[in-house]
């Protein structure tokens, strides 16, 4: 599990590892001790990672339990979650699949230790930030493969997860996502550690 205090600190360490990798101890049956460095995603070989998309997951909270549409796992770690509203709704909007994720965060802040990013969707419009994000951080989702635009994104998306230019463009969103996050939340820190 990532360290820190709380969902933000665990996020950026899991983060960090996500980008970085981690330093591991390896001990051997002949008593061999080695140190070992490793990484969770094979960045430059999306096809060497395992992707399992799971609808519906039931995420145990302290008080409540609650079902994401959608949580994308990349080698067996809960990278992606989809909140998706029904575009046959009578007013969907993405405002409300934020919304959603608000309460995710609120009743089951586990499932954003180790989040990468969100998307969100009504349908209609698709956006994708991190968790903690207020909405005019969230950026469009213009595309399946990371070349062409994608004007019917809802039905899109949700076939194609298993594309293997989705998995890419899911990797790299996820990559570029922590390298933000990362970036922004070590800048925050200089910045109070500067001003006491």
């Amino acid at each position: 599990r990532p360290e820190g205090v709380d969902t933000l600190r665990r996020n950026m360490d899991f983060l960090r590892g996500l980008r970085r990798g981690r330093e591991i101890r390896v001990e051997w049956p002949d008593g061999r001790v080695e140190h070992r460095h490793i990484h969770a995603v094979d960045w430059e070989h999306p096809g060497r990672n395992d992707f399992l998309v799971v609808n519906q997951l039931r995420v145990k909270g302290p008080q409540n339990d609650r079902r994401p549409d959608i949580v994308v796992f990349i080698n067996g770690l809960p990278v992606v979650l989809f909140e998706l509203k029904n575009p046959w709704a009578e007013k969907p909007t993405v405002g409300h699949a934020l919304n959603q994720i608000a309460h995710y965060r609120n009743d089951i802040p586990q499932i954003f230790d180790y989040s990468a990013f969100c998307v969100v969707s009504d349908g209609v419009t698709t956006l994708h930030g991190m968790h903690d994000a207020p909405e005019e951080w969230y950026a469009p989702w213009k595309s399946l493969d990371g070349e062409k635009v994608a004007f019917k994104m809802y039905s899109d998306m949700a076939a194609s997860v298993g594309d293997p230019k989705l998995r890419e463009t899911l990797l790299g969103l996820a990559n570029e996502e922590a390298k933000h996050k990362l970036r922004f939340e070590l800048e925050y820190d200089d910045e109070v550690l500067n001003q006491n």
